[in-house]
């Protein structure tokens, strides 16, 4: 085999590698690998992301999303270190630790996943209510729902997975993730994920650990 069909090969090979990669209606998405499928859930292994994070508190997931987002937008519109802008990406995820007393709030952290052509060198954000998260691999239990999700929806979509896993002990049900990966704007069609991490270790028993 000549030098030239080696170099062809190698092209051929790179070209396919660049577009099997994850998008969801033209969007880059999170190429990840299911694990295992069970009854109304079903276990992923994701890879290394790098995510643009915010984060607030309060009683209203609703509230606090809107909020978020106007300051995630624009880091992505060169509201930033470099002045770069960037590609719409998908998911957007917001991480939700529930409160459990009388006087705390709910934690909510939202993120926008960074493209992967910038992920090694993402820019530093201009407002300081930011910062970027850099995730190693993980693996999750995820439950996938339709329809134009509302806060109840997220909330009993959240205690439906945690009834699913739990009786797994490695899966950590103190917080959870929602994950959208529609615009606004899109009526029909969507598509909702919740999302629980599954510790690398059994965690140690606790009076007071899950989120039901």
């Amino acid at each position: 085999m000549g030098v030239t069909q080696i170099l062809a090969i190698v092209l051929s090979f790179v070209i396919a590698k660049c577009t099997a990669a994850c998008t969801r209606r033209g969007v880059e998405c999170i190429e990840y690998q299911v694990v295992g499928r069970f009854s109304d859930y079903e276990e992923r292994q994701y890879p290394a992301t790098t995510w643009v994070s915010t984060t607030t508190e309060g009683p209203s997931l609703t509230e606090a999303n809107s909020e978020m987002y106007r300051k995630l937008f624009s880091y992505t519109q060169a509201n930033n270190a470099k002045g770069l802008r960037m590609n719409a990406t998908t998911p957007i995820r917001t991480r939700i630790v529930p409160c459990h007393g009388a006087t705390c709030a709910t934690i909510f952290i939202m993120s926008f996943l960074i493209p992967q052509d910038v992920a090694e060198s993402a820019p530093y954000p201009l407002d300081t209510a930011l910062f970027i998260e850099k995730d190693p691999p993980a693996r999750y239990a995820v439950r996938t729902f339709d329809g134009r999700a509302t806060e109840t929806d997220w909330l009993e979509e959240s205690h439906h997975l945690a009834h699913l896993v739990k009786k797994d002990p490695t899966v950590d049900k103190s917080y959870y993730y929602t994950a959208w990966y529609d615009p606004p704007y899109q009526l029909f069609h969507r598509t909702n994920e919740v999302w629980m991490v599954k510790k690398t270790e059994p965690p140690p028993v606790t009076p007071y650990s899950s989120i039901e």
